[in-house]
């Protein structure tokens, strides 16, 4: 469904790939528009060009700001895959190219000075300090720095992680339950850290497997009680796995659950793959932590890939691992996990299993019911329910 967004610099065509026609989300929120507000309102000021200068967008979510500035050729800095995909389709929605060459991975290098940069605060305090350390050396004293947030999730120390990297910060009054945060950028501050110092390492419990997780990858400083019930539950499955199986962990995070399947199957070929840069990089990094492609008995592989889902990929698999989200940036948003399902279900062997865990409340079961014809508890908490899903009969019984 495609809406309609006014802004000072034009008035935009903007939906959200693969939106339901009864979806309630839009692709832009009050932050955005406080965001370009003041950018129109520092133009009339004479504080900044109309021709902006060089330009960094980062964490733009669905395009909203790319779009508008696209006469100012602004670079997309972003961790997240999917928010790339979005900002080249709302840019074909309005006649723009959305070049590639624009974007910047978050693991990628920043490689010049920024006159103008405008932030989206992230879900995650870690990310917005990682952001903002790689961010600084990249500034100079006439740069302006603008970052806004949805009050709900701006909290005290996330303006102080602000304050604390770039300078001293306004934060202006709420307009639309959005707050604009204004750092006075300093020439020089002292005691920071170095963002690769801010990456998490833990290991993964009742085993050897040492785990990495970069800054707001889920599950960055302890292991998510939902992946622990998932690995306690594997080992049901992997009588019924054929000597080589092709295995993928969806949306894999730190590559905990693949880690472990390869720990325990050598003889796997693993994919990894996350929409997020930051967690797929962690995941590479647990892998070569763990030696896991370094044993002589080891005769499997393992890639690593940025994707939205399972897009794209031409294999089928013997077993894919799925601890699905269910937000979509701070949104609610159950669609995500549907839509890996069905990704799952196309991509599977006639012969293969997903496994899902998931919040009890979330109702997993009764979604799986849609698309396989197999679908078995394996283990279950108070919170979180381990399910295994497939169109054979070879699922362990209850």
């Amino acid at each position: 469904m495609v809406t309609t967004f006014p802004t000072d610099f034009s008035q935009l065509n903007l939906s959200l790939p693969g939106q339901t026609k009864n979806s309630p989300l839009q692709a832009w929120n009050a932050a955005d528009e406080l965001l370009l507000q003041r950018l129109q309102q520092e133009i009339e000021s004479s504080k900044l060009t109309p021709s902006l200068g060089s330009v960094l967008i980062v964490n733009d979510a669905y395009g909203a700001l790319m779009v508008a500035l696209a006469d100012a050729q602004p670079q997309l800095w972003t961790d997240s895959f999917c928010s790339l995909q979005a900002w080249q389709h709302n840019a074909r929605l309005n006649a723009q190219d959305g070049n590639s060459q624009q974007v910047i991975a978050s693991t990628g290098p920043l490689t010049q000075q920024y006159d103008l940069v405008l932030i989206k605060m992230p879900k995650s305090l870690a990310l917005l300090k990682y952001q903002l350390l790689r961010l600084r050396p990249h500034l100079h004293a006439n740069s302006l720095v603008l970052l806004a947030g949805m009050v709900k999730y701006l909290s005290p120390n996330m303006i102080a992680c602000v304050e604390q990297c770039l300078g001293p910060t306004k934060v202006s009054r709420a307009e639309k339950k959005a707050r604009l945060l204004h750092p006075q950028i300093t020439s020089q501050i002292a005691s920071l850290p170095d963002a690769a110092d801010l990456a998490e390492h833990y290991q993964l419990p009742n085993s050897n497997l040492q785990i990495h997780s970069e800054p707001g990858v889920f599950s960055q400083h302890k292991p998510d009680p939902g992946t622990l019930l998932m690995i306690n539950q594997l080992d049901l499955l992997l009588p019924q796995l054929p000597p080589a199986p092709q295995i993928v962990d969806l949306g894999c995070g730190n590559g905990a659950l693949g880690c472990y399947l390869a720990s325990r199957v050598p003889a796997a070929n693993l994919l990894f793959c996350d929409e997020s840069y930051l967690a797929v990089a962690s995941a590479q990094r647990s892998w070569q932590l763990n030696q896991l492609d370094a044993s002589e008995a080891t005769a499997g592989t393992a890639e690593f890939k940025v994707t939205d889902g399972l897009s794209g990929l031409s294999s089928e698999f013997d077993l894919v691992l799925l601890n699905p989200p269910f937000h979509q940036g701070n949104r609610l948003d159950q669609q995500a996990a549907l839509r890996l399902f069905r990704d799952s279900k196309r991509h599977l062997k006639p012969s293969g299993t997903l496994v899902v865990v998931g919040n009890r409340h979330l109702g997993y079961h009764q979604s799986l019911r849609r698309y396989f014809s197999k679908v078995k508890i394996l283990g279950s908490n108070p919170k979180f329910v381990v399910l295994a899903a497939s169109n054979n009969h070879n699922v362990p019984k209850d």
